[in-house]
């Protein structure tokens, strides 16, 4: 049964290297909350060691210290990683890919490997490689000293994300069994295949990016990637950028039932068609040769009647024109005698007319083909 070494950054010392501001305290939980996911996973078990243990406690199969960074300057941002062979490189990648998969933007772009004599020459994974548990490294969460990536490593959401990113790093995967909790996560199995099919489709419908997998049900990083990418544009969600609950639904059924810019004015062009211009035109304007039409003046003088209806919506100028336009267009399309050039010749004027204030009208009328 493949053992997973769990040190616990600084935690147990109460004098030397205590680490930075709450780091032990976050480590901690990390470290619980890392080693019950992998204990549910069949064949796997994980055990935690504090920061001074005998060299015979890093033995296993797997050896992960979590720390989180600190520095003098509050602007320090960032996670890292540190070992000394390449199985350790190995294991410190897998990390960064699923870290950074669980937190999205909430800490920094991550630092160079060995970015410090600390990380490359780190004791932990020393004892480790020692006794033969040869895949070791050492991984800062972000940095402490920081205002906005302490808060969210010391919270809720913050911790569940570093540990499944543990889990993820050093089996590949989450546990299969457990029970559904209502929110949707990243590589858990406990997500329910149809609900999973549902997000992805309405991420999809949204122009979101799901990747080559598509709507397939399985929450992998693809997925994830859309759903930060949708949690970004949607602030009010809660949870962490991979964790899809209540909050995230909402905003999903809003975001896809919510219409268009161009359905917005099509629907006042349409109420100011029914409203306002019902009785002129019932009243059409004879043309010489007989053939029942307005003139382009005429056209005109209803589209600026409809650009003050707009007043009554609370739209800009840009849009009043725009309704302005879609207005012209469907009443020429009901008289059913203008050709199309003579349709967006009246629009295009209307609409300047509204945006840049000139009166300068003139169009020439033209008959729609009657082949």
């Amino acid at each position: 049964m493949p053992t997973v070494v769990i040190q616990s950054g600084h935690y147990g010392r109460t004098s030397g290297a205590t680490g930075g501001p709450g780091e032990a305290a976050a480590m901690i939980r990390i470290s619980r909350a890392a080693a019950a996911l992998i204990d549910d996973i069949p064949g796997w078990t994980a055990k935690i060691i504090d920061a001074d243990e005998p060299d015979s406690s890093y033995r296993g199969d797997a050896f992960i210290a979590l720390h989180a960074d600190a520095n003098n300057s509050s602007r320090a941002v960032g996670g890292s990683v540190g070992y000394r062979n390449s199985a350790g490189r190995a294991l410190a990648e897998d990390w960064k890919r699923a870290y950074r998969a669980e937190v999205g933007s909430n800490i920094g772009p991550f630092r160079s490997d060995n970015y410090t004599g600390a990380l490359a020459g780190y004791y932990g994974h020393r004892r480790a490689v020692k006794v033969g548990n040869t895949r070791a490294a050492v991984v800062e969460h972000g940095f402490m000293t920081n205002p906005d990536e302490r808060k969210f490593i010391e919270s809720s959401a913050g911790i569940a994300a570093a540990a499944r990113a543990c889990c993820l790093a050093v089996t590949g995967r989450l546990p299969t069994g457990s029970k559904f909790d209502g929110v949707l996560r990243r590589g858990s199995g406990a997500n329910p295949p149809d609900l999973v099919r549902k997000m992805q489709s309405g991420l999809a419908d949204l122009g979101y990016d799901l990747g080559t997998s598509g709507v397939d049900g399985d929450y992998g990083s693809a997925t994830a990637k859309a759903v930060a990418e949708f949690k970004a544009d949607h602030p009010a969600t809660s949870g962490g950028p991979d964790a899809w609950g209540d909050a995230a639904w909402d905003a999903l059924t809003a975001a896809l039932t919510e219409p268009t810019e161009e359905e917005d004015l099509m629907a006042v062009a349409d109420d100011i068609i029914a409203g306002v211009w019902a009785k002129q035109m019932d009243d059409p304007v004879d043309g010489s040769d007989g053939v029942e039409r307005r003139s382009a003046q005429d056209m005109l003088g209803l589209a600026r009647k409809g650009a003050k209806r707009a007043d009554d919506y609370a739209v800009g100028a840009y849009k009043q024109a725009r309704i302005a336009r879609l207005t012209v267009e469907a009443i020429a399309e009901q008289i059913g005698e203008l050709d199309a050039s003579t349709i967006a010749a009246i629009a295009s004027k209307v609409e300047d007319e509204l945006v840049d204030g000139s009166l300068d009208i003139d169009v020439t009328i033209t008959r729609r083909d009657a082949s």
